[in-house]
């Protein structure tokens, strides 16, 4: 049980991450959370993670100036795995199909 008004992490200020070396980290302290406090989950019971193109990290400016597809990060194919036929095949992103390339 988390407590109502979890307390904001010492160690990176909420933010979740911690840079190292120009590399953003999950923060070690809160593990990613944020906050000091309980986790609300538990390990059989993980909370959904969010795809990878919903990341708040692509906030941060340095990923935004390099103008990379959140999808395929710039390589123009996905790898896609038909579960059916358990086959695993390169198709054209979606996220970047349409555009030109640079």
């Amino acid at each position: 049980m988390s407590t109502p008004d979890p307390i904001t992490c010492p160690e990176c200020g909420g933010t979740m991450v911690e840079w190292v070396a120009g590399m953003a980290l999950a923060c070690e302290f809160c593990n990613g959370r944020g906050h000091d406090g309980r986790p609300q989950w538990t390990p059989e019971n993980p909370p959904p993670r969010p795809p990878v193109w919903a990341d708040p990290r692509w906030n941060d400016p340095q990923y935004a100036r390099l103008n990379l597809c959140r999808y395929c990060l710039g390589a123009r194919e996905v790898t896609h795995l038909n579960e059916v036929t358990r086959t695993m095949v390169m198709v054209s992103c979606p996220g970047c199909a349409g555009r030109p390339s640079e």
